[in-house]
This record gives structure tokens, sequence and C-alpha cells, in this order.
């Protein structure tokens, strides 16, 4: 008889256990729900519809946009002409491709941690 009251303790201790593991479980599911969407929130969409702009003031829209800087010399980008852009919910760097493309120049991001920063050359 002892044994059986034993079997019917651990029974009922159970599904209190069961309940803490289904709520950490739930926590952490919404955890890693959240962060995801959160990061898809934080990712810059890019929208240019621009003709005849020269380089300089489609790479000012575009920090207007993204509050990403632009280091390069002016120099080099008065030599080129100027621009047609249509870009619609793009990014960073869909942006930069489409609106270097037509030009010798390049990008890169000044850094790893600091990739807010961007240097055309």
């Amino acid at each position: 008889m002892q044994n059986f009251k034993t079997i019917k303790w651990t029974y009922r201790l159970l599904p209190p256990l069961l309940i803490i593991r289904m709520m950490k479980l739930t926590a952490v599911l919404l955890f890693a729900f959240t962060i995801n969407l959160y990061a898809k929130g934080y990712s810059q969409n890019i929208t240019l519809k621009m003709s005849n702009a020269p380089i300089e003031k489609v790479l000012d829209e575009i920090r207007k946009q993204t509050g990403y800087s632009f280091f390069y010399k002016v120099d080099l980008l008065n030599n080129f002409s100027a621009i047609n852009i249509r870009v619609k919910k793009a990014t960073i760097e869909e942006a930069m491709a489409i609106c270097l493309s037509n030009y010798p120049l390049g990008y890169f991001s000044l850094s790893e941690q600091d990739s807010r920063t961007y240097i055309v050359n």
C-alpha cells in the first residue's frame, strides 16, 4: 500500500513540473520570434526615384533615408555625369550596386564592427 501512495504522489508532482517546462519553452520561443521580428524591422529599405542627379546627391539621399555615412573624394565624383536611378524597397547593397553600376567606382564598409560607414573609391 505504501508503494501505491509513492507512485500517486509522483504523479501529483508531475503536472506542475510539466507546466513549468512548458512555460519556459514558451518564453524561449517568444523571445526568439521577437528577436527575429526586430531584426527584420530594423533592416533599411531604400526608395529612390531620381533623374539626371549627380552621384553626390544620390548618396546624400541614401544617407538621409538610412543614416549610413559615405566618404568620397568630391573631385572624383564630379568627373562623372548625372545618373538616372529608380529603386524601390532595396537594401543598401542593391542601391549602391545600381548607383555605381555604370562607373568604375566601388564601395566598401569601413570595418566589420562599424558597417554604417562606407567609402566610395
